[in-house]
């Protein structure tokens, strides 16, 4: 199973209060959810494998469906702790899980 996750609303998440600390602050957000949060998810699901993560996207090889339920409820949270809404994508191949990531959980 694969597990793919893209973090909605990113410009209007960043540009939402015009001022340029903000934006940056915004930005590094998504950042530390891409960079750092993202690859050290599977040490704290066991199963899962990191492919990867950046622009707000990334995706997740899971041995299971257990897992991948697992996977998506981490991503979800931590995506919703830092106010954004995201889309989770849940498939037994890549490029399903990728391209339809149609499950919107807002914020």
């Amino acid at each position: 199973m694969f597990v793919s996750y893209d973090l909605k609303g990113i410009q209007s998440f960043i540009f939402s209060i015009p001022r340029l600390r903000y934006i940056v602050g915004g930005s590094a957000l998504i950042d530390a959810f891409d960079r750092d949060w993202a690859p050290v998810l599977p040490s704290r699901v066991s199963g899962c494998t990191w492919i990867f993560s950046g622009g707000g996207r990334g995706v997740f090889a899971c041995q299971d469906a257990n897992t991948a339920d697992k996977v998506k409820s981490a991503i979800i949270q931590e995506a919703h702790a830092m106010g954004a809404d995201v889309a989770i994508g849940l498939a037994a191949d890549f490029s399903s899980a990728v391209h339809h990531a149609d499950h919107l959980y807002p914020y």
